[in-house]
């Protein structure tokens, strides 16, 4: 294999030669873009070139009044030198002004968008991309992306979330602008410990693994292995959250902010709303009697290099364990059934995410179904699904979500005529 060095040197003394053509003086930048060693042998190459030039002059005076020849110094050399520090100083603005790598996509599904610190937006993110600082959106509710820190921290998003990822003197810094995630901080990371940011919270973590949600007044964290320490930056008093509890930074101070252990799992979920909504218009009933949960619209962008598409899709999305309520673990055999609302017969999306049972973010499943309101005047649709009906979103996630935690729940539809509202959603296990 040729030596690298060997290539560069070559290059570098033509240009001083003035023998370089173009197309080398590009092989040269390639050579020091990105690379201190290189750049460090570019700037001995000078030094050198600036000794001989030096000692030639000295040379020049000391024989000035002698018969002996004079040494003259050839323009076209000067402007190669001064072309030379102009390529040491481009190369060297392209690296220093380059943001360094911090982390790369190890997984993504849906509609998920990057937008680094300069605005540059990325809408067709791949496994493998390396990010810089910025910051992380799954807009629509089944969508998810992983990314992982150098130091093989772990960070997953998912449905409508938002997270700014930056790195200061080694630290790690994640502001969670909204939504849901699971982070699996690294055990021994080589910097300092991590630090995350919420609007009603602030969080220090090592060698821990965790779930938040958060939004605009609350964030909810639950430890599932380790120690976080979170402050709530309502009146800046500080709890410490171990393994198996769970803690509420609310931005009332009317509010509880206590460690507490998590309840045990139950195995059904029947829906209150609107306590357990997510995201949706909650319209209530005249007199007290109930109301419906109208689904939100929202621009889904999707980017394929050459092709831009939009589309509106609406969309409800419930808790089925808020506050302080015991998690729901979903039992072979259950099923999910789904009561409301909507002015057209069309089809639906039904789906859900899941956490590993008191671990982290473990996958999506979703199915299509066809709504059939009849000839009923209120134009409500009942279904009841089987578990076995909803399949993994990606086929990185378990092929089944039995014994997982059932994290939050989505109906969505791409009908704008159809009004679709939710009535009621249930959990049903097999007894």
């Amino acid at each position: 294999m040729p030596d690298p060095n060997e290539s560069l040197d070559a290059l570098l003394a033509k240009l001083v030669e003035e023998t370089i053509e173009p197309g080398e003086v590009e092989q040269l930048e390639s050579h020091l873009d990105g690379n201190p060693e290189a750049q460090q042998r570019y700037l001995h190459y000078l030094s050198l070139h600036r000794d001989l030039e030096q000692n030639a002059a000295e040379n020049r005076h000391a024989t000035s009044s002698t018969s002996a020849p004079k040494t003259r110094v050839s323009p076209a050399l000067i402007g190669i030198a001064a072309a030379a520090v102009a390529l040491l100083v481009s190369a060297a603005l392209i690296y220093f002004d380059r943001e360094p790598e911090i982390a790369q996509i190890t997984g993504v599904d849906g509609a998920v968008r990057w937008i680094d610190h300069r605005g540059h937006v990325v809408s067709d993110l791949e496994a493998s991309d390396m990010l810089t600082g910025g910051t992380l959106e799954a807009i629509n509710a089944d969508a998810w992306a992983e990314i992982q820190f150098l130091d093989g921290t772990l960070v997953s998003v998912s449905g409508h979330s938002a997270i700014t990822i930056s790195e200061l003197d080694g630290q790690k810094i994640l502001h969670l602008r909204e939504g849901q995630f699971s982070i699996d901080a690294a055990k021994q990371p080589p910097g300092l410990p991590m630090k995350l940011i919420s609007a009603s919270a602030e969080a220090e973590v090592l060698g821990t693994q965790f779930n938040v949600t958060a939004d605009s007044m609350s964030t909810r964290v639950t430890v599932n292995e380790g120690l976080v320490r979170v402050k709530r930056l309502a009146d800046g008093s500080v709890q410490e959250v171990a393994a198996d509890q769970h803690v509420i930074a609310a931005l009332e101070l009317d509010t509880d902010f206590l460690a507490t252990s998590r309840k045990d799992f139950t195995d059904a979920w029947k829906s209150d709303l609107p306590r357990d909504m997510r995201r949706g218009l909650w319209i209530p009933f005249p007199q007290n009697k109930g109301g419906v949960l109208r689904a939100l619209p929202h621009v889904l962008r999707s980017e394929q290099r050459s092709e831009e598409s939009h589309a509106l899709l609406f969309t409800a999305v419930l808790d089925p364990s808020p506050d302080d309520l015991p998690p729901v673990r979903i039992k072979e055999g259950s099923s999910v059934r789904v009561r409301g609302r909507s002015q057209t017969d069309d089809a639906i999306n039904i789906g859900f995410a899941t956490h590993i049972e008191r671990g982290g973010f473990a996958g999506k499943y979703s199915v299509w179904q066809d709504v059939r309101t009849g000839n009923s005047s209120d134009r409500t649709f009942e279904i009841e699904l089987p578990l076995e009906a909803f399949s993994a979103t990606q086929g990185r996630f378990p092929e089944s979500p039995v014994a997982h935690e059932m994290v939050y729940l989505w109906v969505l539809t791409a009908r704008q005529d159809a009004s679709l509202e939710i009535v009621e959603v249930e959990l049903i296990p097999r007894h």
